[in-house]
């Protein structure tokens, strides 16, 4: 929880969880809205990996931004610019062939939604069970862009972009219904202009690369995984079936990690899980068709993001690390998607997966570093309980 801040209602965070939630719902349809671009005009599918990365990066930098901007702006404020922004991204009319247009559009929405996410950084920093709504906001994450793509199924199975990006309006508008729900402000009390929340330092961007490193790999798996499976033979119906048994893995591992996340040792089980994942990308290299694999891999992802902000809390005592953590996910999200197109799709899609699979490694040696100074905080007696047990005495 950040310093000097009193703990937020649960149902604050849950409010700051679904407007986080509506802003990255369309990370999760993607695939229906550029198919639709592409099928259009709009835009060529050589472009579609750079569109992505400019909308993904709006969204980190949307989230970075609001960040600092809620130290000095009402959170409602805050709220209604975002609304705002995501709204006109999705609504203005974009010609056949006018891709920058496009992609300025996608990057307006792209910060728009930024700021919802950067609100729920915030809002979670505050709580002191980091991992547990974490975990919710993982599960969100998932389980409504399902919910809609099942609509698009049953109601438009082949929509226009316009049409989806109507549906992303449209749920745009859902957060001005949220608005009374938003705390006044995020950080400080009443008319007070709180100090912006500090750059993250030493440990604290170890713990941050260690999140942009996994989360960015297990994006870049999930962008890359139906052309992977299609190159190792694998027909489209089995490999839509295995994708939707790995998204059911996603939701079961969210609420799983969302109760197993905290504690003084919940890095250890970070630890652990993220072995646990390289043995799934491993043993999907190894059996690509194979459903137990697919279910496990989503399991594992799922149940290792949450365990990262609690992770933050213990590398940045002083709490300017955790608020960063979705910045640091949707970074990685647009850099190491980006960077494997470029210089490993060409020698073959195995090796896209290798190159995840070193990040991930990577992200674990990061967190291997940092295990003497978190042995010597698990030592020490917990300040908050010790403060608790002092002002009862």
């Amino acid at each position: 929880m950040l310093p000097g801040q009193s703990e937020i209602t649960p149902l604050q965070v849950a409010t700051a969880i679904a407007g986080g939630t509506i802003a990255l719902i369309v990370l999760g349809i993607q695939p229906v809205l550029y198919g639709a671009y592409v099928l259009e005009g709009s835009i060529s599918p050589q472009r579609l990996g750079l569109l992505s990365a400019v909308e993904i990066a709006g969204i980190a930098a949307g989230s970075a931004i609001g960040v600092q901007l809620l130290a000095r702006w009402r959170t409602q404020i805050l709220v209604l610019a975002a609304t705002a922004l995501l709204i006109a991204g999705n609504l203005i009319p974009v010609a056949e062939g006018a891709t920058g247009l496009l992609m300025l559009c996608r990057l307006t929405a792209g910060i728009g939604g930024g700021l919802l996410v950067g609100i729920v950084g915030v809002a979670i920093s505050r709580t002191r069970r980091l991992g547990a709504w974490a975990g919710s906001f993982v599960l969100t994450q998932g389980l409504v862009p399902y919910l809609v793509l099942r609509g698009f199924m049953h109601f438009d199975p082949d929509p226009a972009s316009h049409t989806v990006q109507l549906v992303l309006a449209g749920f745009g508008l859902v957060t001005l219904l949220l608005l009374p729900f938003y705390p006044a402000r995020m950080l400080g009390s009443g008319d007070e202009q709180a100090e912006p929340i500090g750059r993250p330092q030493g440990r604290g961007i170890v713990g941050l690369g260690s999140v942009l490193l996994c989360v960015g790999a297990v994006g870049g798996i999930w962008g890359y995984l139906e052309v992977w499976m299609h190159s190792r033979g694998i027909e489209r119906a089995d490999s839509t079936s295995l994708i939707t048994i790995s998204l059911l893995g996603q939701i079961l591992g969210a609420v799983a990690g969302s109760l197993i996340a905290d504690g003084k040792w919940g890095w250890l089980r970070l630890i652990v899980l993220l072995c646990a994942l390289m043995s799934a990308v491993v043993a999907w290299l190894a059996w690509p068709s194979s459903a137990v694999v697919s279910f496990g891999y989503g399991v594992a992802y799922a149940m290792v993001a949450p365990a990262f902000p609690p992770l933050l809390a213990r590398l940045d005592p002083v709490g300017r690390a955790v608020p960063y953590s979705a910045t640091a996910q949707l970074v990685g999200l647009a850099i190491l998607p980006t960077l494997a197109g470029e210089f490993l799709a060409p020698f073959g899609l195995d090796l896209v997966l290798v190159g995840f699979l070193s990040c991930m490694l990577g992200s674990l040696v990061l967190v291997l570093s940092q295990v003497p100074f978190l042995l010597g905080r698990n030592r020490k007696p917990d300040p908050v309980s010790w403060k608790v047990h002092h002002e009862a005495v």
